[in-house]
C-alpha cells in the first residue's frame, strides 16, 4: 500500500508544483509560470513513460528489472507530445487571466468550460503512455487506441480518478 502511495504521488508531483507556482504568479513572471507548466507536462509525461515497462512485466507475472526503464526510451518523444496534446486545456486559464484582468465571470466561464473539457479529455485519453509504448505506436495512434479501450468505461475509469484524487490529497495532507 504504501509502495501504491508513493507511485501516485510520484505520478502527480509536477501538478502540484505547477499548480503552486500559478497561484503565486503575478504578472511579471507570468511567462515563467508558463514555462513552469510546460516543463511540469513534459517531466509527468517522462514519468508515465519510465513505469509503463517495469509495470507491464509485473501485470504479466514476470519480475521487473532495472533495464525496463530504457525500453520506453525510442518512444519517449511520441509519449511526450501525447501529454502535450492532453494538457493544452493547462494553458488556456492562464492565457484569460492575462487577456481578461479582473473579469471574474469571464475567466469562470472559461474555468468551468474548461474543467469539463478536461475531464473528458482525460477519461479519453487516460492510457495513452502505455497504449503507445506497449503497441509500439504514434502519438494518434496512441490516442485513439486509448479512447477506444476506454470507451463504455468512462463512469469506471472517472470513479478511479476520484479514489485516486482523493488518496493524493490524504497523503499530501499527512506529508
Amino acid at each position: 500500500l504504501a509502495a501504491l502511495a508513493i507511485r501516485l504521488f510520484l505520478l502527480h508531483v509536477p501538478e502540484i508544483e505547477v499548480k503552486t507556482i500559478m497561484a503565486g504568479a503575478g504578472p511579471s513572471d507570468w511567462y515563467s509560470a508558463m514555462l513552469s507548466i510546460a516543463l511540469g507536462i513534459v517531466v509527468a509525461s517522462t514519468t508515465k513513460a519510465i513505469m509503463v515497462f517495469p509495470t507491464m512485466q509485473n501485470l504479466r507475472g514476470q519480475r521487473a528489472a532495472i533495464s525496463d526503464l530504457w525500453r520506453v526510451v525510442p518512444f519517449l518523444p511520441a509519449i511526450v507530445a501525447a501529454g502535450v496534446i492532453l494538457s493544452v486545456p493547462s494553458f488556456v486559464s492562464p492565457i484569460v487571466q492575462k487577456l481578461f484582468p479582473g473579469n471574474f465571470v469571464v475567466i469562470g466561464v472559461t474555468g468551468l468550460v474548461v474543467a469539463i473539457g478536461t475531464l473528458i479529455i482525460i477519461l479519453m485519453w487516460l492510457i495513452y503512455a502505455p497504449t503507445i509504448a506497449v503497441e509500439k505506436g504514434g502519438v494518434r495512434q496512441g490516442l485513439s487506441r486509448s479512447r477506444y479501450l476506454l470507451n463504455g468505461q468512462w463512469w469506471r475509469v472517472f470513479g478511479l480518478l476520484v479514489i485516486h484524487s482523493v488518496a493524493l490529497i490524504a497523503i499530501v495532507l499527512v506529508a
